[in-house]
């Protein structure tokens, strides 16, 4: 009888459950890539697919204007540098 009431008590507290937030999706990768693959086979997890979509845009976002600071830094330096071989 104990162990019946922990597991309807287990059950009913991890049913309402709220969505963990996109923060927590942001930094964690193998969690939100875990949801949206159970995402994209149908499973729905407690309303996390559209969290985990969402921290997915973001950190792929994060990620673009990572690559442009980069890209734009390297041609500041070539440019500096050119500009130092005119002088």
């Amino acid at each position: 009888m104990r162990a019946l009431t922990l597991a309807l008590v287990v059950c009913v507290a991890s049913c309402g459950k709220e969505p963990r937030a996109a923060t927590y999706f942001e930094s964690n990768g193998q969690e939100r890539a875990r949801v949206l693959a159970a995402c994209a086979k149908g499973a729905t997890e407690n309303g996390e697919c559209a969290v985990a979509d969402l921290a997915e845009a973001r950190v792929r976002h994060a990620e673009k204007n990572e690559r442009s600071d980069q890209a734009l830094q390297q041609s500041i330096e070539r440019d500096r540098a050119k500009a130092r071989a005119l002088r």
